[in-house]
């Protein structure tokens, strides 16, 4: 037994109390670097009475690799397998005795699971969180011949057909509170119904914290780079229609027209010498619009006045090419695009995703009165809001609002939410677990 893998789960008086059984591995599954999947040693200096009430408790604790060794007399080594006969690690039929230490030479820690998840049945919890999980309850007016599914309903249901087990749903909860972890690793919200037995697993897009992942055992990989927390403000308005008589030129090219036309219409007074000089600066004006005009003047002069005619077709052209851009590209007023330009505007943002941020401690201003969470417990509504008031921002996952994104267009097809270059947060989607689910890195690999 001299194995490197093998950790001493903890050391009892006495097998007659469950309850100090219970409070001991209490202590060791509040650690976040709690692994039951790793192998265990327990030492029972005075083996007495029914060894079920210390394997109820590694049962309730999804302790599976455990061996039991009695601290007196030869040593005698006690297991259990509860996935014998398709026991799915719910309930084990019987102790099974390896004998005395002494001399043994037998594998004490076996692989239990033989038959995989082979006919087993999980409980399935979930929030009716599109693109994620469908609630059929809530989509049933719909008129479909397949039923409507969420990517990780589905994904689930493939999982299941290649690991040959059932799934049951049961237990559905709302999405709009948010799951802390306790510093002890208890859950408060519905992912404790994993860890008071309630349910197996919980799907709908739940976000990987590192809590969480200390607290749970989960599936990851499948939407990975796909989703991340993005700011929505409302689309800037377009540029009116006086603006875009001069918006075709950067403020130094019309800075630099007006002094060459300075220039030149000085330079035409010195050469041409006319008595009435404001007819030089309309016929150059006129010029510059492509309307012809008469100037009698000298051979030579003529060439000077070709330049000036030159040069006001090119800048005509240029003139009218980027208004007819203008046209077919509208350009708009100042877009907020940057965190720090939210500062004037007020947040409306689910109040769970408000608790994720907080409890993540990822970095930002955002402040909520009790009267902004009751105004804005509803994504979709919140960037409806956003769309018409451009004193608001919210914060959403990029997946749902790709998702749901036509109801949010106008009656032509046009967005009228914009949503930042930068994301704030990069997330993780997983299927979370009871710790100890079993097989849990062949349905991680399956899933990618």
């Amino acid at each position: 037994m001299n194995d490197d893998s093998i950790r001493p789960f903890g050391q009892t008086s006495s097998s007659r109390s469950k309850l100090s059984g219970e409070d001991q591995g209490s202590y060791l599954v509040q650690e976040p670097f709690w692994n039951p999947y790793g192998k265990f040693l327990i030492v029972i200096s005075s083996l007495q009475g029914d060894l079920r009430v210390i394997f109820d408790v590694l049962l309730m604790f999804h302790v599976n690799n455990v061996v039991l060794l009695n601290g007196t007399g030869p040593g005698h080594l006690y297991t259990y397998n509860p996935f014998a006969n398709y026991a799915c690690g719910r309930y084990y039929d019987e102790i099974i005795g390896f004998g005395t230490c002494l001399n043994n030479r037998a594998n004490l820690f076996p692989d239990k699971l033989v038959s995989g998840l082979r006919n087993c049945t999980f409980r399935v919890s979930f929030p009716h969180k599109p693109p994620f999980t469908v609630n059929p309850s809530i989509v049933k007016h719909l008129i479909r011949q397949q039923p409507l599914i969420g990517f990780e309903e589905k994904l689930l249901k493939v999982l299941a057909e290649q690991e040959h087990f059932n799934i049951t749903y049961n237990d559905s909860y709302g999405k709009t509170f948010y799951s802390v972890i306790l510093p002890n690793m208890t859950a408060v919200g519905p992912l404790s119904l994993l860890q008071t037995n309630k349910t197996d697993i919980i799907i709908g897009g739940m976000m990987l914290s590192p809590a969480r992942y200390s607290a749970f055992s989960h599936v990851s990989g499948h939407f990975d780079y796909l989703d991340e927390l993005i700011f929505a403000v409302r689309l800037a308005d377009l540029v009116t229609n006086s603006k875009k008589i001069y918006l075709e030129f950067h403020p130094t090219v019309w800075l630099l027209l007006i002094l060459v036309f300075i220039i030149y219409f000085i330079l035409l007074i010195i050469v041409l010498r006319p008595k009435d000089k404001s007819l030089i600066m309309l016929k150059m004006l006129s010029s510059l619009v492509l309307h012809g005009c008469g100037m009698s003047c000298r051979y030579t002069v003529k060439w000077l006045v070709l330049i000036w005619l030159v040069f006001a077709v090119i800048i005509n052209i240029f003139y009218q090419t980027s208004l007819y851009s203008l046209t077919n590209n509208p350009i708009r007023e100042h877009q907020i695009d940057e965190e720090y330009e939210l500062n004037n505007l007020k947040a409306c943002i689910e109040p769970a995703l408000v608790a994720y941020l907080r409890a993540e401690h990822i970095p930002n201003n955002i402040t909520l009165s009790e009267e902004d969470i009751n105004d804005c417990d509803n994504i979709a509504r919140n960037v409806h809001k956003v769309g018409q008031n451009r004193k608001l921002y919210t914060v959403l996952r990029k997946m749902m609002f790709e998702f749901s994104k036509d109801h949010f267009t106008d009656p032509w097809g046009h967005s009228p939410i914009h949503t930042f270059t930068k994301p704030l947060s990069k997330t993780i989607s997983a299927i979370l677990l009871y710790k100890g689910f079993p097989t849990t890195h062949q349905l991680k690999e399956m899933s990618l």
